[in-house]
């Protein structure tokens, strides 16, 4: 909704839906003289009720120029709850761990290994336990 004023904001000229909608209130009173000898309005626009936007209207050449204002960036909305990580590649607890992987059982169990090492890597993966 926008409310139209004179250039001083000493009189109002009703309230509208859209600028476009005004623009045949204003052009009729542009061609009485009304708006002075160069015509122009002050607008503001709300929505909601609050506040968004004031600006002057100018009539030049037969159209009505309103200045362009940047437009204002919506703050991006996150989800509740946090989003899952992929994982690209595996991850292992030790470098024995993925070592061991890359070969078959029958070449795994022939390496010699610490007891920590061992005790660790049956705790993570029960294939290699004997």
């Amino acid at each position: 909704m926008i409310e139209v004023f004179d250039a001083k904001r000493t009189r109002g000229y009703g309230c509208f839906a859209s600028f476009k909608a005004a623009t045949d209130t204003l052009d009729s009173l542009a061609a009485t003289g009304q708006l002075g000898s160069v015509p122009a309005v002050s607008v503001a626009a709300y929505c909601s009720g609050v506040l968004q936007r004031e600006y002057e209207a100018v009539f030049v050449g037969g159209k009505w120029r309103v200045p362009k204002s940047p437009k204002r960036r919506m703050p991006e909305t996150r989800p509740a709850r946090g989003r899952r990580r992929r994982k690209w590649c595996k991850e292992y607890a030790t470098a024995e761990l993925m070592f061991r992987e890359g070969f078959p059982d029958h070449l795994n169990r022939s390496y010699p290994l610490s007891a920590d090492s061992l005790r660790r890597c049956n705790r993570k993966c029960r294939i290699y336990m004997q």
